[in-house]
């Protein structure tokens, strides 16, 4: 069976239509089957086969090796980070032998500005051969679409929030699931799953954030404040494309000894420290807000010079809105990990979603917001 992953029920038409389009596969090479499956990440029916005329969850455990093919949509949000990372390497897992997972890919550059998968990042993250032997994971397909395969071996494993969720929190709920005749498992089940995916899109416009302010080298001290404040500092702690030796979280939902052990379980050890609830010892490079109302109290502990980001909850509620000169205020999609410029396109495979883009440069509703510090 093959399957298709789209942001929302609404990019469906969009999303196959760029892979059935001959304009990109004239000789049939990456061809869906006429019967694929659709699966979103909001979907509510939870079946290992949703059928043509429904959507299923793409969450649901699909036993591994169940799938022939899986086609990533050009609206789903997969960014090139450790989270998208350990989610290809999962989709590697419930694939068959001789299936394979079928992806759009941008130009270098492009998908660097706006921290997308690009043919590089795909073969140093998952090349399964020594220098130019053995087979790859990796083939390229046609004008902007790559493939993954299992190749001479496994992509080494991932440091990511996303082990949590695919081996430990989707088997601890659907047990209760099926224990639980009134439903409430699985309403836990959709709150949690929703809540990693939404943390995963937020952390990887944050790691952009900082990429493009500090570089990839330089040290930070980052700082964060909400209710998925620890799941989203550790999730940065565990980035190799920015530098956070130390990160400090507070009034996460998590308890210490619940962040404490998703990092045990999701790190490999060659990360920074995670500290909870504790006043930093040091002054903060980067502060971010996740929250609607933030506590700020750890804006004294921001040098001068530092930044603070707010994702869109936070700046849609104007939690911090004080008077804030333009040339001391920055916006970045949440469509793509990018800075909105008045004025400057923003290109997307999907046309609707451009249109999105450009719509939020020019109302600023459901954006990043970056205020520099003096």
């Amino acid at each position: 069976m093959d399957v298709a992953l789209h942001r929302s029920e609404a990019d469906i038409e969009a999303d196959l239509e760029y892979y059935f389009s001959d304009r990109r596969d004239k000789h049939n090479q990456i061809r869906p089957s006429d019967d694929i499956r659709s699966l979103t990440p909001d979907s509510e029916l939870l079946s290992a086969d949703p059928g043509r005329d429904t959507v299923g969850n793409l969450f649901f455990p699909f036993s591994p090796r169940s799938l022939e093919r899986v086609f990533i949509g050009i609206s789903f949000p997969l960014y090139a980070t450790n989270f998208g990372s350990a989610f290809l390497r999962y989709l590697l897992e419930i694939i068959r032998p001789d299936g394979a997972i079928i992806l759009p890919v941008y130009p270098e550059v492009r998908a660097l500005e706006k921290g997308m998968w690009c043919r590089t990042a795909l073969e140093n993250t998952f090349r399964s051969r020594a220098l130019f032997t053995g087979i790859s994971n990796i083939w390229a397909e046609n004008d902007g679409v790559m493939s993954m395969r299992v190749g001479r071996r496994w992509p080494p494993i991932i440091p990511s929030i996303a082990r949590w969720l695919f081996q430990h929190e989707i088997r601890r709920v659907l047990a209760s699931t099926f224990q639980d005749g009134d439903g409430t498992g699985r309403a836990q089940w959709m709150q949690e799953t929703q809540r990693f995916w939404n943390i995963a899109q937020r952390q990887a416009c944050v790691e952009q954030i900082i990429r493009d302010h500090f570089g990839r080298k330089r040290a930070i001290r980052l700082g964060v404040v909400g209710d998925n404040a620890g799941l989203l500092a550790m999730e940065c702690l565990f980035s190799p494309y920015i530098r956070v030796p130390y990160a400090t979280a507070h009034g996460s939902r998590e308890s210490d000894q619940e962040l404490r052990a998703i990092y045990l379980a999701c790190s490999t050890g060659t990360h920074g420290t995670l500290e909870y609830s504790k006043e930093p010892d040091e002054e903060l490079d980067v502060l971010v807000f996740c929250s609607p109302a933030p506590d700020d109290s750890l804006r004294s502990k921001l040098r001068s010079g530092g930044w603070i980001i707010e994702t869109p909850e936070a700046a849609d509620s104007h939690s911090l809105d004080e008077e804030v000169d333009s040339e001391q205020l920055e916006f970045y999609s949440s469509r793509v990990a990018q800075r909105l410029q008045e004025g400057v396109t923003i290109h997307h495979y999907a046309t609707h979603i451009e249109e999105e883009i450009a719509a939020e440069a020019v109302n600023r509703q459901g954006v990043f917001r970056i205020i520099a510090t003096r």
